[in-house]
């Protein structure tokens, strides 16, 4: 794997985390949704997703070398 110049992992780390906080803001609503659709449960299930494992183990692999 090629080496990312640190102004690019630096701007990737920016847009995970601002992804992660737009989806944390987001995920309340979209439980209260989720009672009454399977759309919004199954999104939900995937925003939990993503804010386990993204960033920590997304900005991880990034910073790792």
């Amino acid at each position: 794997m090629r080496k990312l110049r640190k102004w690019v992992k630096v701007v990737l780390s920016i847009i995970i985390l601002g992804t992660s906080i737009y989806i944390y803001s987001k995920t309340n609503t979209w439980g209260t949704l989720a009672q009454n659709s399977k759309f919004y449960e199954g999104l939900t299930v995937m925003s939990w997703l993503w804010l386990i494992l993204v960033p920590v183990g997304g900005l991880s692999l990034l910073w790792e070398n």
